[in-house]
């Protein structure tokens, strides 16, 4: 493993074993205690684990951030249009005002 990328003692890794990384894990309760709303999401099947961990991170009032530069998939079109709104490294995505924190 690169060194850089290795676990450091006090990271937490949760292991998922379905699509959607908070489903029956101890993800949402690891954030919650340590007081973090804001997501910043990565990974490599953006039309698959990522969407689906987007998608359910919304509900659960998370503000979330798709880092389009640390996302790819098996199709690369798909990922495109993602990549058309403008400059940024990132986008962010638009979650409706009854799912944003108070």
């Amino acid at each position: 493993m690169i060194d850089e990328l290795k676990q450091l003692l006090e990271e937490l890794i949760i292991q998922g074993h379905t699509y959607d990384k908070f489903f029956e894990t101890r993800l949402d309760l690891a954030l919650r205690s340590q007081d973090i709303r804001y997501l910043i999401i990565t990974g490599i099947m953006a039309d698959i684990c990522v969407n689906c961990t987007l998608l359910s991170a919304a509900p659960r009032d998370y503000r979330v951030t798709a880092n389009t530069d640390g996302i790819t998939t098996l199709w690369p079109t798909f990922s495109k249009p993602a990549s058309t709104f403008g400059s940024a490294s990132s986008l962010i995505f638009s979650i409706p005002m009854q799912y944003w924190p108070n």
